[in-house]
C-alpha cells in the first residue's frame, strides 16, 4: 500500500513545478519540501522537556505530520471499480471543496478506500494530521458526505474519523525504514554508491532508524562496525543524538539516494527520466521555510540551513568560502549543481547528471565533517562531560566514518574509539581526530579549504590547533579536461592539473561544477543549532 501512495504522490505531482530556494522544480514536490516542518515540530516538542512533548515528538517521527496526507474512508459497497488515479471531490471540514486521488485499484464491493489529498501552491486549506501535535483539519474531508468520482455526480457515500483515519505517506522514520521502496520497484540493479558504503559497514539498511531507536531507548545498536551504546546517556544526550540523526543520517542519505535514483532513471529512460526524483532531492535538502528564493536570513531546519550555520563557525561562507556570514560556500555550489543537473536531465545528458550528482554528494559531506570537528573540539575543552556535544559528535561520526572506513579501516576504528557513543569513553583527543580526518580527505574527495578551521569571532582568529589544513582532494574543471582528453593532449592535461593546483582560489579548483552545456572558550554552544 505504501508503494502505491508514493507512486501516486509522484504521478499527481507531475503537472507543474514549484520554486524552491531559487531552484525551479519541473514537478510539484510540495509534500517533500515540507519535511522541515516535521523536523521543526519534533525538535520543538523535545525541547519542552516533558513526557507529553517526548511522546508527541516520537509520533511525529514515526507517523509524520505535514507530508503526503491521505485518508482511509469507509464507503458503501462499490457498484463499479475505482482505478488508481481516479479523482474524487467532496466537501472539506471548513466547507470548501477538496479534491483527492484514489490510491490504488479497487474492485466492485470494496467498502474501504484510501485517497491522497491533492496539493498545489494555491491551496488555502490543508489537511495535516497523522502524528501532528496540533492537527490541521480544515482541508480534510468532512466527517461524512458524498464524493463525486471523476467529475460525476456526488453519489459515493463515505464516513471516517478525521483524527484516526488521516495519515501521512511520508515521515522521517520512513526515509530510513522504507528507503528502497520508492526506487527498487523499477530498477533492482541501479547503483547506490553512498548508501552501499553505509550498508556494508553497518549491516542494516535502516541503520539511521536503528541509531535513533537506540538513542531513544537508551540501548545499543548491533552494527557490523561502529556500534553506539547510549546506556549511560541522560535525556539531554539522547535527545541530541535523535535530532542530529534525523538530519545527518536520515535526511542526508535520502537526498543522495534520490539523486542516485534520478541518474538510474535517466539512463534507463524510466518514467520522467528521473526529473521528479531530482526535484525531490532539492526539496528534502532545502525545506519549505526558506521560501521560493535562497534566503539565509530565514529560519530553517534542514541540511541547507545546517550548512549555513556551520559556515559561520568555520568561516566558510560567501562565494569564495572565506567569510563568516552569508550563504555557505557548499550551498552555493550544491544549488548550482542542482540547477545544472536538472537542465542535463531535461536534455537527456545522463553522464552530466551523474557528474553533478557526485559533486553534490561530495559537497554534502563537508557539514558532516564540520559537525564532527566542532563537537570534538568542544568535548576536549569542556571542564566536565558534555553529553550534548558527545552525542552530537558521535552522530556526526556515524555519518562520516563509513567514508573513512572506505579509505582506511584502521583510521575509522580509531575515530570510533575517540568519538563513538560509548558508556566508557572520556574526553576526546581533538588534534588526533583532526589529523585522522585530514589524512583521509583526499580519498574522501574533500578539500581542506571547504572544511575551514574553527573561527573565534572574539579574537578574529582561529581557535588554537583548529587551523584549516592545506590540500586534500583537488577538482579539475571537467569541461576543460574533457576537451583536452578529446584532443589526446596528455601534456596539456598535466599542465591543467599543475595550474589547477597552483590557482589562487583557496579551494584549489578552476570550476567546481559542470556547466550546463557539458557532459574565547569553545563549548557545546559552538555547535550551530538548526532552530
Amino acid at each position: 500500500m505504501m508503494k502505491s501512495i508514493l507512486l501516486l504522490i509522484t504521478a499527481t505531482s507531475a503537472f507543474a513545478g514549484n520554486r524552491i530556494a531559487g531552484y525551479d522544480s519541473h514537478t510539484l514536490v510540495i509534500d517533500q519540501n515540507k519535511i522541515d516542518l516535521d523536523q521543526r515540530d519534533m525538535e520543538q516538542q523535545l525541547a519542552l522537556g516533558s513526557n507529553d512533548g517526548y511522546d508527541s515528538a516520537i509520533k511525529i517521527y514515526q507517523k509524520g505530520s505535514h507530508c503526503a496526507s491521505y485518508s482511509l474512508l469507509k464507503i458503501q459497497p462499490l457498484e463499479a471499480v475505482l482505478t488508481a488515479g481516479d479523482q474524487v471531490t467532496g466537501v472539506a471540514q471548513d466547507g470548501s471543496i477538496v479534491k483527492a486521488t484514489v490510491a490504488e485499484n479497487y474492485p466492485k464491493g470494496t467498502i474501504e478506500i484510501e485517497v491522497v489529498y491533492n496539493l498545489d501552491e494555491t491551496s488555502s486549506s490543508f489537511c495535516h494530521v497523522g502524528g501532528n501535535p496540533r492537527p490541521i483539519t480544515d482541508g480534510c474531508f468532512a466527517d461524512s458526505g458524498r464524493l463525486a468520482v471523476n467529475s460525476g455526480d456526488p453519489g459515493l457515500k463515505y464516513s471516517y474519523n478525521v483524527f484516526t483515519d488521516t495519515l501521512n505517506g511520508i515521515s522521517i522514520q520512513k526515509l530510513s525504514t522504507e528507503k528502497r521502496t520508492e526506487t527498487s520497484y523499477w530498477c533492482d540493479s541501479c547503483k547506490s554508491d553512498d548508501f552501499d558504503v553505509f550498508y556494508k559497514l553497518y549491516g542494516e539498511h535502516d541503520y539511521a532508524d536503528k541509531w535513533f531507536e537506540a538513542a531513544r531507548l537508551g540501548t545499543s545498536t548491533n552494527f557490523f562496525f561502529g556500534d553506539a551504546d547510549f546506556r549511560s546517556f541522560g535525556l539531554d544526550g539522547k535527545l541530541e543524538a535523535m535530532t542530529t540523526a534525523t538530519l545527518a543520517l536520515h535526511i542526508w542519505m535520502h537526498v543522495v539516494f534520490l539523486l542516485e535514483d534520478s541518474v538510474g532513471k535517466c539512463r534507463s529512460k524510466y518514467g520522467d527520466h528521473g526529473i521528479n526524483s531530482w526535484d525531490k532531492a532539492v526539496a528534502y535538502y532545502t525545506g519549505s521555510m526558506e521560501g521560493p528564493e535562497s534566503d539565509v536570513s530565514q529560519e530553517g531546519f534542514l541540511l541547507k540551513q545546517l550548512a549555513n550555520k556551520f559556515c559561520k563557525a568555520f568561516k566558510t561562507c560567501g562565494p569564495d568560502g572565506d567569510a563568516q556570514s552569508g550563504e555557505a560556500y557548499v550551498n552555493t555550489e550544491i544549488l548550482r549543481a542542482f540547477k545544472n543537473g536538472l537542465t542535463a536531465l531535461k536534455d537527456g545528458r545522463c553522464s552530466s547528471v551523474e557528474t553533478n550528482k557526485v559533486y553534490i554528494a561530495e559537497m554534502m559531506r563537508v557539514p558532516l565533517v564540520q559537525g564532527l570537528l566542532v563537537n570534538s573540539y568542544a568535548q576536549q575543552l569542556a571542564p566536565q562531560r558534555s553529553e550534548k556535544a558527545e552525542a552530537a559528535g558521535a552522530t556526526f561520526l556515524a555519518a562520516v566514518v563509513p567514508f573513512v572506513y572506505n579509505c582506511n579501516p584502521a583510521d575509522a576504528a580509531t575515530l570510533v574509539e575517540l568519538m563513538g557513543a560509548s558508556s566508557f569513553r572520556g574526553n576526546t583527543d581533538f588534534p588526533k581526530v583532526k589529523a585522522i580526518l585530514e589524512q583521509n580527505y583526499k580519498c574522501m574527495r574533500i578539500n581542506c579549504a571547504d572544511i575551514g578551521g574553527i573561527w573565534n569571532s572574539n579574537s578574529n582568529d582561529y581557535y588554537p590547533d583548529s587551523l584549516a589544513c592545506e590540500g586534500g582532494f583537488v577538482r579539475v574543471d571537467m569541461f576543460i579536461l574533457g576537451i583536452t582528453l578529446a584532443a589526446g593532449g596528455a601534456l596539456m592535461v598535466c599542465l591543467i592539473l599543475a595550474c589547477t593546483c597552483c590557482t589562487s582560489s583557496k579551494h584549489s579548483k578552476v570550476d567546481n561544477v559542470p556547466d550546463e552545456d557539458e557532459e574565547g572558550v569553545v563549548t557545546e554552544d559552538l555547535m550551530p543549532k538548526v532552530s
